[in-house]
């Protein structure tokens, strides 16, 4: 993930590695909407009916944001690490 600004909205694009049975499928979402909501997660609406709702954790060592994101419908956990 890449985020562009430190405002909202927030607006950056993710990039997801999908395996697959003939390999790693490859999507970029783009993304300029966004939102922090009441508890502090931020909820990025992304094309193709894709939701993700990423909370953030911070160690010495590492900085990471872990949540749920949804295709169509179909809910799914993701970890993003700070490279």
């Amino acid at each position: 993930m890449e985020i562009f600004n430190d405002t909202l909205p927030v607006k950056g694009k993710v990039i997801i590695h999908i395996p697959s049975y003939t390999g790693v499928e490859i999507r970029t979402y783009p993304f300029e909407d966004g939102q922090i909501d009441q508890t502090g997660k931020l909820i990025v609406r992304l094309p193709e009916d894709n939701l993700m709702t990423l909370s953030f954790y911070s160690s010495e060592s590492t900085k990471t944001l872990y949540g749920s994101f949804s295709h169509k419908a179909q809910p799914g956990k993701i970890v993003l690490h700070k490279k």
